[in-house]
């Protein structure tokens, strides 16, 4: 965060000057006019990029499901088991999609 001197623009002023009342806005019409003090409120690093987002069945793998029961906990294995068989296969078929375009952009010699 930082501060610094400016004037604010006419759109600014304006705003300002309707959000108060009568009496407040004929004291504050001359001292928005002047250049003001604001806080910008910016933070001065940049934000951390986004961490990538894993697959809802990737993140299921490994969990602790020790609170369902035991029918619970051999249903939920199985799902995570069938989610992942899932997954490979659509990797693979989009493995195969990119090698088939890949190979139809090469160049013939």
């Amino acid at each position: 965060m930082f501060h610094t001197k400016r004037t604010l623009s006419q759109a600014a002023i304006d705003h300002r000057l309707q959000t108060v009342t009568k009496v407040a806005r004929k004291e504050q019409a001359a001292l928005l006019a002047a250049p003001r003090n604001p806080w910008l409120w910016r933070m001065t690093t940049p934000p951390p990029p986004p961490k990538p987002c894993l697959p809802l069945l990737s993140r299921s793998v490994g969990e602790d499901w020790s609170y369902l029961n035991r029918r619970g906990q051999r249903a939920r294995k199985e799902q995570v088991e069938r989610g992942l068989t899932w997954m490979w296969t659509l990797q693979a078929a989009k493995r195969e999609a990119v090698r088939a375009v890949l190979q139809l952009s090469a160049p013939i010699s």
